[in-house]
This record gives C-alpha cells, sequence and structure tokens, in this order.
C-alpha cells in the first residue's frame, strides 16, 4: 500500500536523478513542498523523516533539511538496521566479504596503480611489525580496503564503504580467530602472498591467494 509521505520520498529522490536537487542542498521549506505537492505539512515531515531514516536527508537544528553530500551514509543506515533487525552474524559478513573480494581481485589485477601496490606494501609492513594487536584490526581492514579500491569499481567500494563498521568487527574477529588457530605467521603469509600477485598483476596467483586467505577465515567459523 503506497503511503502519502511516499509522494515526498519519490519527489526528492527523482529529483537527484534528474540533477535538480544536488547533494549537499538545502530542501525546500516544509510549506513550500506541501504546497508544491498538494500534500499536508504534516506528510511532508513524515516524508523527510523516512529520507533522514534512510540516510538521504540530514536535518539541521535551526537550519532546515539537507541533501547528503555522502553516498556511503545514504546506504549505511538501512544496510545497518537491517542487519541488526534480521540479525545478523558473524557468518553472514564473511559471506559477503568473501564474496565482494574474490571479485575485487579479479578487477584489481589489472587496475591497481603502482602506488596503490606500494601503500599496500607498507600498510602489510605495519601489520608486520606492529606489536599492538588491539590495533591491527583497523589495519587490516584498511589492507583489504585498497583491494576494493584499486578495482576501480565505484559500486564494489561505495558497498564496503557503507558496511564498514559491521566489517570492522568481522575482521578484527577472523583476524583473532586465525591468530588462535593457525598463528600471527599465517595471516602474515596470506597477505604478503596477495601483495605478490598483485606485483606481478597475475590473475590465477591472486585468485588463489585470496582464496586461501578465506580458507583459513572458513576453518575457524566451524
Amino acid at each position: 500500500m503506497v503511503k502519502k509521505y511516499d509522494i515526498v520520498v519519490e519527489y526528492i529522490k527523482d529529483g537527484i536523478k534528474k540533477g535538480s536537487i544536488k547533494y549537499g542542498e538545502k530542501l525546500l521549506p516544509e510549506r513550500v513542498l506541501a504546497e508544491k505537492l498538494h500534500i499536508g505539512r504534516s506528510t511532508v515531515r513524515e516524508g523527510i523523516k523516512v529520507l533522514e531514516i534512510m540516510g538521504l536527508v540530514e536535518s539541521r537544528r535551526g537550519g532546515g533539511n539537507y541533501i547528503t553530500n555522502n553516498f556511503e551514509k545514504m546506504l549505511y543506515n538501512p544496510i545497518t538496521l537491517m542487519f541488526s533487525l534480521q540479525n545478523g552474524t558473524y557468518n553472514d559478513v564473511y559471506e559477503l566479504r568473501k564474496m565482494l573480494e574474490e571479485s575485487s581481485i579479479e578487477l584489481c589485477v589489472g587496475r591497481i596503480t603502482d602506488e596503490e601496490i606500494r601503500d599496500m606494501e607498507e600498510v602489510h609492513q605495519r601489520l608486520l611489525e606492529s606489536t599492538n594487536e588491539a590495533q591491527m584490526s583497523l589495519v587490516d581492514l584498511e589492507f583489504h580496503s585498497i583491494i576494493a579500491k584499486a578495482s576501480k569499481n565505484p559500486l564494489i567500494i561505495s558497498i564496503l564503504n557503507s558496511v564498514s563498521e559491521i566489517l570492522e568487527n568481522s575482521v578484527k574477529t577472523s583476524r583473532q580467530r586465525v591468530i588462535e588457530k593457525f598463528g600471527k605467521k599465517t595471516i602474515d603469509q596470506d597477505h604478503q602472498a596477495i601483495v605478490d600477485a598483485l606485483k606481478e598483476r597475475n590473475l590465477e596467483k591472486a585468485k588463489k591467494a585470496i582464496k586461501e586467505h578465506f580458507d583459513h577465515i572458513e576453518k575457524t567459523i566451524n
């Protein structure tokens, strides 16, 4: 059943698609929107509240309503909310990571730049040298984020960014489990194999390296 506030939601979304409403732009006042769309102001407020929940609109105290200028933020709330409401598990996140990263690395092989490889080597070196394991989950996530960015696919990048908080917890858990079961050396070797394969731009080696990395993680799940 279509709700009245959907008129507001679709109007804003359509305006963004057509370019008549820009990211970061202030919305028309509620009174003007109500007159323009031939609906009540209470319906406009409901629609704006829905857009806020979606992460598409942000309200500023005393300053009106604005279209967010952060695409990842627009994705973040619905995905995180859905994950929470549907009792998402560590296994669910693992499956998402595996699917996206295996796809990313195939694209990455032919698209990664020398600068991105240097960045990956630098992050890998930090992982090797650090003695503060409590902080390493963020550095580990940074390592894997480079793979996504090097894919040059904006949708893959945005999806991963939109679930960054969930991924951070997943990486922390998987890292701890692999270290407990196989030792830190296993993770370090996995990462080194990924770096080496990408430096060589070798697709088969890259696919094998990422598969072995996730195989180690999977063996800690059951």
